[in-house]
């Protein structure tokens, strides 16, 4: 599989991976979870669905994945968000949220409770470099200073040394980035 979604879910010690394409480009509605030995299939009555290009975090305080975005099929794109707490999947109904997007960044700020998503592509390819936070309930834009070019497939971390996100690389505009940034609110 190709362009799936992977986190760590630290309470219940294991590494969930969520859909993703196949070979042939059709999108999947798989979840596997990675003990540290065996990978097992999970098979949940409520699930996202068919999806690629979401991404997905864990929430350390509420104890939960976070999977937002992607793509069913290379024209429906979604906004949606959801939750996993190991048992069943959620689907959460903000008031508002970012636009529908394939491909974005997303990280998990333990220090102040957040997710931070950034960029990725819309139905019409645009490339964005709009940057969000969750806090479990709602979706709030923010406005940095200083931002980074629009760009998708770039990747996120929270460093928890510095107490800050860390964005590295991605492409946009026919151009593939070596640029680090990090994120401070």
């Amino acid at each position: 599989r190709n362009s799936h979604a992977m986190a760590y879910d630290s309470r219940h010690h294991l590494t969930v991976v969520y859909g993703g394409a196949d070979s042939s480009n059709v999108a999947l509605d798989s979840m596997w979870e990675w003990n540290g030995s065996v990978w097992t299939q999970r098979s949940l009555p409520i699930s996202p669905g068919e999806l690629f290009g979401a991404a997905m975090v864990y929430d350390s305080q509420r104890q939960v994945l976070i999977l937002f975005g992607g793509s069913t099929s290379y024209t429906v794109y979604t906004s949606d968000v959801w939750e996993f707490d190991g048992l069943m999947w959620t689907r959460k109904a903000p008031p508002s949220r970012p636009s529908e997007r394939n491909a974005p960044a997303l990280a998990y700020d333990n220090r102040r409770n957040v997710a931070v998503l950034f960029g990725g592509f819309n139905s019409t390819q645009r490339t964005l470099n709009d940057t969000w936070e969750w806090n479990g309930t709602s979706w709030t834009r923010q406005l940095p200073f200083n931002s980074p070019t629009p760009r998708t497939e770039n990747r996120m971390v929270f460093d928890t040394l510095r107490g800050h996100v860390v964005m590295f690389g991605g492409s946009g505009g026919g151009t593939t980035f070596a640029d680090t940034w990090i994120y401070q609110p």
